[in-house]
């Protein structure tokens, strides 16, 4: 509870600044980046996770230039703004590939901690989007799990598949016991939401 009263007290503003137009509650952030970072803006590890959301470039590059083809909506006319004060190449018609940006996503993301949570944020719903029925309720236990491993790790995808999301609804307590679930992405699933896990305290103790 003092690690996310902490978290609020020093990032409060810059996640209440995106997490409000991406239509995401504030608390879940919250949670996200006491679970990711323990509130520290990190350097890249060996997986090229960096800063309080722990993204890495490539997902910033895919979730970005990717919007269209998983959200609905346009990207809200802020986060538009923001990005392209930073990294205006990923709004480009054609962007450029990935390899060739790598490095210039990779400085932002690992310094700009507002940049780095709106990159959380922005995969966050692009997740939410990719992991919802056809009454566009999202998956939360699903995201959490393809948060934490990638938006196409094996266990989350439609069996045979490499690429198409797996939109069976399924308990968490399910996907906990699944030994096809990374057993850190497992680890994750009970740190958010499991028994006084983040969000089960942050509700609890009414912290907003």
């Amino acid at each position: 509870v003092d690690l996310m009263r902490r978290i609020i007290a020093n990032y409060g503003p810059y996640i209440r600044r995106w997490c409000d137009p991406l239509g995401l509650p504030f608390g879940v952030i919250v949670g996200f980046i006491a679970t990711e970072s323990a509130g520290v803006m990190a350097k890249p590890n060996a997986y090229d996770a960096t800063g309080l959301m722990q993204v890495t470039s490539i997902t910033v590059y895919e979730t970005i230039v990717g919007w269209r083809k998983e959200v609905r909506e346009p990207m809200p006319a802020s986060i538009v703004t923001e990005i392209r004060s930073k990294l205006p190449f990923l709004l480009e018609t054609k962007p450029p590939s990935f390899s060739t940006v790598k490095s210039k996503i990779s400085s932002v993301i690992s310094t700009d901690a507002s940049f780095n949570i709106l990159a959380g944020c922005i995969n966050l719903r692009w997740l939410c989007e990719r992991f919802s029925t056809s009454g566009h309720v999202a998956l939360f236990n699903r995201v959490l799990v393809s948060y934490n491993a990638g938006a196409f790790t094996t266990s989350q995808m439609v069996p045979g598949t490499k690429t198409q999301a797996n939109k069976t609804v399924v308990d968490t307590t399910s996907l906990v016991n699944n030994s096809s679930v990374p057993m850190e992405s497992r680890s994750y699933l009970v740190k958010m939401l499991g028994r006084d896990g983040f969000l089960d305290l942050y509700f609890k103790q009414k912290l907003v």
